[in-house]
């Protein structure tokens, strides 16, 4: 018989992806699935960049994370952009985590993570990997609390993290740890990662879910 505990439970976040320039250009959609102490992260992302009926950008990835507990124990990633296909792949291994990329094999420290915001124990990361091309990089991460108010009006404590490496990344997270947008620099522009599914509006609030500020 199946204790509660190591019964599955699966929520999917969906991400509207905005551009300055050319506005809804794709979506970015996280797949979490829990069960016991082990938690398994789908993403998929697409995108497209069309003007005057030609596309000028396609961009699809496949990703997949697989922890025990906040331990990273395995990774996968495809990704095609235009012409160019990449694959990384991770694994525990050797009291670390190897990364392995067109660039050859990293063992990175055991708590390395992905760059993926899909909760808020990102913030404790000290060394991260980018998901497309499995660069490492040792981030810069600050964080402070800020108050928004939503489309129905409403106002809500959201938390911040601002994450520096290879590029600068932004986080806001409610207070039950679900990351309500996020923001990427590319190429001098701020790409929006806006969540459309499951309603902000709706999601529960519970503070404790939210790691304590970070500072370094």
């Amino acid at each position: 018989m199946t204790s509660r505990a190591e019964t599955p439970e699966e929520r999917v976040f969906a991400y509207q992806i905005k551009h300055p320039v050319f506005g809804e250009i794709g979506t970015y959609t996280n797949r979490v699935k829990t069960a016991g102490g082990r938690t398994e992260v789908d993403t998929t992302v697409q995108v497209s960049v069309n003007v005057a009926g030609s596309q000028l950008f396609r961009q699809e990835a496949t990703r997949r994370e697989q922890w025990e507990g906040d331990r990273l124990v395995a990774f996968s990633s495809l990704t095609q952009t235009n012409e160019e296909r990449l694959e990384v792949q991770g694994q525990a291994r050797d009291g670390g985590f190897a990364v392995t990329s067109s660039s050859g094999t990293t063992l990175a420290p055991a708590g390395v993570r992905p760059t993926n915001p899909w909760s808020p124990s990102i913030a404790r990361a000290d060394m991260m990997f980018a998901p497309m091309n499995g660069r490492l990089f040792k981030p810069q991460i600050t964080g402070r609390d800020e108050t928004v108010r939503l489309g129905d009006g409403r106002t809500r404590k959201l938390r911040r993290y601002e994450i520096v490496g290879d590029k600068r990344q932004v986080v806001w997270f409610d207070e039950s740890g679900v990351a309500l947008a996020f923001r990427s620099e590319e190429n001098g522009m701020n790409i929006d990662f806006v969540l459309t599914s499951p309603d902000a509006a709706k999601l529960p609030a519970r503070s404790e879910a939210v790691p304590p500020p970070v500072r370094r």
